[in-house]
């Protein structure tokens, strides 16, 4: 059912720059102290192309977009990014220490034929905002090029991407291009050529679905884009047939719900402000009204509020029936309950992504930083979420509904800048910068 190709991908020579001083976290957790210190890391650092800086007085002739669009170009010009001279596949894998756990993730990256949601064939899990999706959508416009990888999941118990891949013939030491990240994650990448391997990949996943663990922004964003082309060309009497343009495809990591590294971490909901209205002690009154004070392992999630009590208290949802408009697999899912008791039924709030976009809610999966701005007074409300069972998430999916944004947080994010993928044989000019926005580029917070 899933598509895949290999594609001749446009990385870093490693002659000219290390990966280490390349790489950089997916756009969308970049903060802006993170921005300008990968910049100043390096002048090839992949942020400059996948999250450029917008600058006081940017035009529409110069801004992110276009600077990053310089930069894909002139380190091509230069020999710091080479394409690979046989299409190929990745094989990918991330390892690390939790305590005296040791993890490693193994997963492939490789093209991905684009399908609609209604194919059944992609399977998404979470709602997605607007604005992420015109700041990508122009980048790709822009830079004509798919800058990282969308990370989604399939089941195997026998795993065998991982046997072809990493167990069969293991490639050299010397092979593997490797990098590790400000969490001490180590990340290693290798180009895979052979053809036997890669029929047998693609044999593997065509009769598989996969889970957009991921990306589902930038996934939409590829939706967006490969209408985009074909109207373009359209406009210019040219009907190529489906699946036969780059931009029919996109970038993606592929690793096994069957694989022991995969790991699912909580996302904590902070709320910055009350609603017009609300106060601390109205709130806690409304809160108990429908809930209770439980023990932490049949809380429904933990709550602190700011100038109460310094610690979180572990609370339940005393009448289920509050979640009867729910569909049954999300009635014990916890950010489905908070949504839906919380800040829909109690603050009257239409949903947590309408709350995001009034700056009334954030999302951290740093329970140390949520704490110091509760006690800055920085939010005046935490709402602590526990670890999502993975096999749950698939459920939910492939019963066709949709989890709250933020709803999971898969450890670790994967890299931005291992290999890039330029639509090479799209005409360069099809769509006019003039015609593009420069103001919907992303300020990272």
């Amino acid at each position: 059912m899933v598509d895949l190709k290999p594609f001749q991908g446009l990385r870093y020579n490693p002659l000219k720059t290390p990966l280490q001083q390349v790489v950089s976290p997916p756009y969308d957790v970049i903060g802006r102290e993170l921005q300008q210190a990968l910049y100043a890391r390096s002048p090839y650092n992949a942020v400059r192309v996948d999250l450029n800086i917008v600058e006081p007085g940017d035009t529409q002739e110069n801004n992110a977009f276009t600077r990053a669009t310089h930069f894909l170009s002139s380190w091509q010009a230069e020999g710091i990014l080479q394409t690979d001279a046989k299409p190929c596949i990745y094989a990918y894998s991330q390892s690390w220490q939790d305590g005296d756990t040791n993890y490693e993730r193994k997963g492939v990256v490789a093209l991905l034929k684009l399908e609609a949601y209604a194919a059944k064939k992609i399977l998404p899990h979470e709602q997605t905002l607007k604005g992420p999706i015109a700041d990508r959508l122009t980048l790709m416009k822009t830079t004509m090029a798919n800058l990282s990888q969308i990370f989604m999941i399939y089941g195997d118990p026998s795993q065998t991407m991982e046997r072809l891949l990493f167990d069969e013939v293991p490639p050299s030491d010397s092979n593997w291009q490797q990098a590790t990240d400000e969490h001490g994650v180590l990340h290693r990448f290798y180009a895979v050529d052979d053809d036997t391997t890669i029929n047998a990949i693609q044999a593997l996943f065509a009769d598989k679905s996969a889970l957009i663990a991921d990306g589902h922004h930038r996934y939409e964003t590829a939706l967006a884009f490969q209408k985009a082309v074909r109207d373009a060309l359209g406009e210019k009497g040219e009907h190529p047939p489906e699946g036969s343009l780059p931009s029919d495809y996109l970038m993606v990591f592929l690793a096994n719900l069957d694989d022991p590294g995969l790991l699912v971490l909580p996302t904590d909901r902070v709320l910055y402000k009350w609603p017009d209205d609300w106060d601390a002690e109205r709130f806690e009154k409304a809160l108990y009204e429908h809930y209770e004070k439980t023990t932490a392992d049949k809380a429904n999630f933990h709550v602190r509020l700011h100038g109460a009590n310094n610690e979180l208290t572990p609370v339940r949802l005393k009448n289920t029936a509050a979640m009867a408009n729910v569909p049954d697999l999300l009635r014990d899912y916890d950010t489905a309950v908070l949504e839906e008791t919380v800040f829909k039924n109690i603050l009257g709030q239409e949903s947590q992504q309408a709350m995001k976009l009034k700056h009334l809610l954030g999302f951290y999966r740093d329970p140390k930083y949520v704490k110091k701005l509760m006690d800055a007074g920085e939010a005046v409300a935490e709402f602590a979420m526990g670890p999502p069972p993975v096999a749950l998430v698939k459920q939910i999916c492939e019963a066709g509904y949709l989890m709250p944004q933020k709803s999971t947080y898969f450890y670790p994010k994967i890299l931005t800048g291992l290999v890039f993928y330029p639509y090479t044989h799209l005409p360069p000019s099809l769509f006019s910068t003039s015609k593009l926005d420069p103001t919907v580029a992303m300020v990272p917070e």
